[in-house]
């Protein structure tokens, strides 16, 4: 159950300003999405498909060295060079 002493500590870490005649409307609200909170903390897994824990990664494709781009194929792209590295503007 959330109190207005709850609802005007949450305010004031939030830096909210909440108007008396509100104060009930925001209390129904936390404790309508608490209840939420408390229904997916409850919820069992363990019938829930948890494929992405039992994968088998062993059938991934290995690993290759592959040619890539020469440097100077990469370089051509940038606007400005230095010593065969992309120059950049600095910023402040």
């Amino acid at each position: 159950m959330i109190t207005k002493e709850d609802l005007n500590r949450i305010a004031t870490l939030a830096k909210l300003n909440i108007e008396e005649s509100e104060a009930s409307e925001y209390i129904d609200e936390i404790e309508t999405l608490l209840m939420h909170i408390d229904k997916i903390m409850i919820e069992d897994l363990k019938d829930t498909c948890d494929d992405f824990r039992q994968r088998d990664y062993r059938d991934l494709r290995d690993d290759a060295v592959m040619p890539s781009m020469s440097r100077d194929a990469l370089l051509l792209n940038a606007d400005d060079t230095q010593e065969g590295y992309v120059k950049l503007k600095r910023r402040v």
